[in-house]
C-alpha cells in the first residue's frame, strides 16, 4: 500500500492545474497526479485564489525594486507552485513535484495554444463561466500526458 504510493509519487511530476480570471473566480481545475482529495474543492479553490492574492501583495510590498509585479513559484519539500499571470488578467496555477523543472514554458504553451485556441477562440464560450469544452480537456490532457515531466 504505501510502498506502492511511495514509489508512485516518486515517479510523478505535474499533480494539477487551476486556472482563474482576474476576480478570482476558478474557471477549471484539473488533477492528473494529486495523491489525495481534497474534500471540499470550492473551498481549496478559494483558498488558492486567496493565498496567491496574498503572495501577490507581500511580493510587491518587500521588493527592493518598484517595478515587482508579482512570483513566478515557490517551493515545499512536498510541492512546488507554479504561477503564471496573463496580460488579459488570466492565472495559471501549476503545483508539480518540487524536483521538476521550471514549467513557465509549458504553462505559457497551455494558454497561447490550448486555452486560446480551444476557450477564447470559441464563439460558444461566454467569458467568466466555467470551462467545460471537451476539446479544451482533451487537447489539455494529451499535451500535459505528453510532457516528459509529467511521469519522471
Amino acid at each position: 500500500g504505501s510502498l506502492l504510493l511511495s514509489l508512485v509519487r516518486a515517479v510523478t511530476m505535474i499533480f494539477d492545474l487551476y486556472i482563474y480570471n482576474r476576480r478570482g473566480v476558478c474557471l477549471y481545475y484539473k488533477a492528473w497526479n494529486a495523491d489525495r482529495k481534497h474534500k471540499n474543492e470550492g473551498e481549496t479553490q478559494r483558498l488558492m485564489y486567496g493565498m496567491l492574492f496574498q503572495m501577490r501583495q507581500f511580493v510587491r510590498s518587500i521588493s527592493p525594486r518598484a517595478d515587482t509585479k508579482t512570483f513566478t513559484s515557490y517551493k515545499t519539500d512536498k510541492y512546488s507552485l507554479h504561477f503564471m499571470e496573463t496580460t488579459s488578467g488570466f492565472m495559471f496555477v501549476m503545483n508539480t513535484d518540487p524536483a521538476a523543472r521550471d514549467v513557465a514554458d509549458v504553462m505559457r504553451h497551455i494558454y497561447a495554444e490550448i486555452f486560446v485556441e480551444y476557450v477564447i477562440r470559441n464563439p460558444l464560450y461566454e467569458p467568466q463561466t466555467p470551462i467545460d469544452y471537451s476539446l479544451f480537456k482533451d487537447n489539455l490532457d494529451d499535451y500535459v500526458s505528453s510532457l516528459s515531466i509529467f511521469r519522471s
